[in-house]
């Protein structure tokens, strides 16, 4: 299962699934998935997200996420669809100040 945009989807002006929130969000996915490409982008009310089952994160997957302060993805070793962590996945992320990944994933330019 997976959030997002995949890389074979044609890129356009896509927000992600939370940018119309208007209170706090602490979004938690219990389930294994996969994180797509600008899934939450722009979200400017995701504070926190729980994934701990997450395999993968795409490129830009919380990009222009402002306000998200934690994020915990402890499984996700493939970050990007390639071998390293999603390029942009966390660009733009001012107030990110906790993030927990798995020990051995690779992290790409500008991602955090």
């Amino acid at each position: 299962e997976s959030i997002g945009r995949t890389d074979e989807e044609e890129e356009k002006d896509w927000w992600g699934d939370y940018t119309t929130a208007t209170a706090r969000v602490h979004l938690v996915l219990k389930d294994e998935i996969v994180i797509g490409n600008e899934a939450f982008r722009g979200s400017m009310n995701l504070w926190k997200v729980t994934a701990t089952h997450a395999s993968e994160v795409g490129d830009g997957a919380f990009r222009e996420c402002v306000n998200l302060n934690e994020a915990i993805l402890p499984s996700a070793n493939r970050v990007g669809y390639g071998s390293s962590f999603g390029e942009g996945a966390f660009e733009v992320c001012y107030a990110l100040r906790h993030i927990t990944l798995h020990p051995n994933v690779n992290i790409a330019e500008h991602s955090l």
